[in-house]
């Protein structure tokens, strides 16, 4: 029945897949679920089979987490498709205006300066809290650019898939310098082959030939510097993609949930930036799954692998997660349709970086299941995202209307540039 079970859900997932592949922009947005589908899958599979979990301190067993998952994977593939279906792209931007370009190229260049300079003035040779060295508030400043520099690659890359080849050279030189390497490769690649799909760009068999042995050198590259050339180790990193949604199941098999947000609620008006909390978001399922060792990775700022949707199911039960799951994704999908239509429709820069780092706290929740960042400090940003987009729109709106009826040939601020 185990088996049996998980091979009929697997060929319904698979059915699914040819059935919807010809929605471009749906592959486009779906494809970093895709590609995480086989570590996650395959971590569950070895737990299932009894492999040792480093971070719970127990060998695995069934518990169906593998079924399970599968469910939910197809659920989120339907809500991708149900809110993505009749979706139109936006034009791609031409090279008449290359104010885009010299952006994030000035900016790239201020990156490579800034990691260099820590290379050699400080002792940091891991990429792990790379300013640690750096005294405040010098340290918090590289941070918030940091921030800025990852969104202006999303950023370029939608508006330019003409120019992949050096913008994200000077991507993956900045990861590089900072001793990134799986991380940042894998982003571009993701982000590259998303945008070629969104804008109908053919990939073709040597695009994607690079692409894979680009993803396969990371690999390499992570295998023998993470892991000091230790195979066990690799393994063990391998068994720990998935074990948090195992772990959750568990504890749903036990009746051990925690529904209450109490913790949260108590903590919502606090306005410093948020860190984690054992009380409530991730960390609180991390706590209940490992114990004293999710302590230890909050004293020191990390967190387990893909806390989502094992979340929702310790805040709302299976049944439930599966409904909330539906909703999240199909918003998950919205946000990064949107993501792109403001990448592109709008010469905004400034308008794109504070969309974008909403959008990311909503993919972290996503991805991780963190929300924490959901506190009324973000409201407020949304609010005021939400009045700097209507302000910017509807400026857009009027600049069209005096151009139409002036005969002058000046270019109005803000329209898309396909119009131009």
């Amino acid at each position: 029945m185990y088996y049996a079970s998980l091979i009929i859900l697997i060929i319904l997932n698979l059915s699914l897949i040819i059935a919807l592949r010809k929605h471009r922009i749906f592959l486009a947005f779906y494809l970093p679920s895709f590609v995480g589908l086989f570590p996650y899958m395959s971590s569950l599979l070895l737990i299932e089979e009894g492999a040792f979990i480093i971070e719970q301190g127990i060998f695995g067993f069934a518990n169906y987490s593998p079924q399970i998952y599968s469910i939910f994977f197809m659920i989120s593939m339907i809500a991708f498709f149900h809110a993505l279906k009749g979706k139109e792209k936006e034009s791609i931007v031409h090279d008449d205006d290359i104010r885009d370009l010299v952006i994030f190229r000035i900016l790239s260049i201020v990156a490579i300066v800034i990691a260099i300079y820590i290379r050699v003035f400080t002792q940091q040779e891991t990429r792990f809290m790379f300013y640690s060295e750096v005294s405040w508030p010098y340290s918090q400043v590289f941070y918030i650019f940091d921030s800025i520099y990852a969104s202006t690659f999303i950023w370029i890359i939608i508006r330019r898939p003409q120019k992949v080849l050096i913008n994200s050279i000077l991507y993956l030189s900045v990861g590089f310098l900072k001793f990134a390497y799986f991380g940042p490769i894998l982003t571009a690649v993701i982000l590259v082959f998303t945008s070629f799909l969104y804008h109908g760009i053919r990939i073709n068999y040597g695009k994607m030939f690079l692409g894979i042995l680009l993803l396969i050198a990371a690999l390499i590259t992570k295998l023998l510097i993470d892991y000091d050339k230790e195979f066990l180790d690799f393994m063990n990193r391998i068994v720990l993609q998935g074990h948090v949604f195992w772990g959750t199941i568990n504890l749903w098999n036990e009746n051990q949930l925690n529904t209450s947000f109490s913790a949260f609620f108590s903590d919502f008006f606090n306005m410093s930036s948020f860190r984690g909390n054992l009380d409530y978001g991730f960390y609180e399922l991390m706590y209940a799954i490992s114990g004293d060792v999710a302590v230890h990775y909050w004293n020191a700022g990390v967190r387990f692998t893909a806390g989502y949707p094992a979340v929702l199911i310790y805040k709302f039960g299976l049944l439930g997660s599966f409904f909330l799951h539906y909703l999240f994704s199909y918003i998950c999908a919205l946000l990064f349709l949107l993501r792109f239509k403001i990448a592109l429709k709008f010469d905004s820069f400034l308008l794109f970086i504070i969309f974008d780092r909403l959008i990311s706290m909503y993919r972290d929740f996503y991805g991780m299941g963190e929300y924490g960042y959901f506190r009324f400090k973000f409201l407020i940003t949304l609010i005021l995202a939400a009045m700097v987009y209507f302000i910017i729109t509807h400026f857009r709106k009027s600049m069209i209307c005096k151009s139409c009826q002036s005969p002058s040939n000046e270019k109005p601020f803000l329209v898309p540039l396909k119009s131009r």
